[in-house]
């Protein structure tokens, strides 16, 4: 799924907005970041401080473009103003891992982007569309899971139980393929 040219250029202008309220409230001088779109699952949006870029997901915009603009990416941009004001903080520290919502991170939100800041959106989840076929070897039935369970399930950390056989993760393969629904 692509959002259109005319999505993107409003998306586009708004994050433009938001890098120069920044600019102006701090007299700094932020470039504007590169824009992604992709799949991420449950997440809205990723602020990639070293890269200075921002992916956001693209079902979530195109189904919630008003609230998008003003939720998530002033949210954004805000991870990319604190980290360009105070790299050295994100650094971690003996026992101690930086608060990437803390004050400073409200206080762009709220004082300078003039929205309440918060930790995570309220849009519907995506239901992930790609299944992985495992199939049981005594019974031939399949299931259907989902990239995360796959995952799972490769690297051992879960087992799967057939209801009324008592059949386990040992009893399953993957199929190699896939199914989108």
């Amino acid at each position: 799924m692509i959002p259109s040219n005319d999505l993107i250029v409003k998306l586009n202008n708004k994050v433009q907005q938001y890098v120069n309220m920044a600019n102006a409230y701090f007299d700094i001088n932020m470039k504007m970041p590169t824009i992604k779109f992709a799949d991420i699952g449950n997440t809205a949006g990723e602020a990639s401080l070293l890269e200075h870029t921002i992916t956001f997901n693209t079902k979530m915009l195109i189904e919630n473009e008003e609230r998008f603009m003003v939720d998530t990416v002033p949210h954004e941009v805000a991870h990319l103003v604190d980290f360009g004001m105070n790299p050295m903080e994100f650094i971690p520290k003996k026992g101690r891992r930086r608060s990437f919502h803390g004050s400073r991170f409200k206080h762009i939100m709220s004082s300078v982007f003039l929205t309440t800041p918060t930790t995570t959106h309220t849009y519907a989840a995506p239901k992930p569309t790609k299944r992985y076929v495992w199939t049981c070897t005594l019974t031939g039935k399949s299931m259907y899971l989902t990239i995360s369970r796959h995952n799972k399930m490769t690297k051992g950390i879960v087992k799967y139980v057939l209801k009324g056989l008592g059949t386990t993760k040992t009893d399953f393969v993957f199929t190699g393929k896939t199914k989108t629904s």
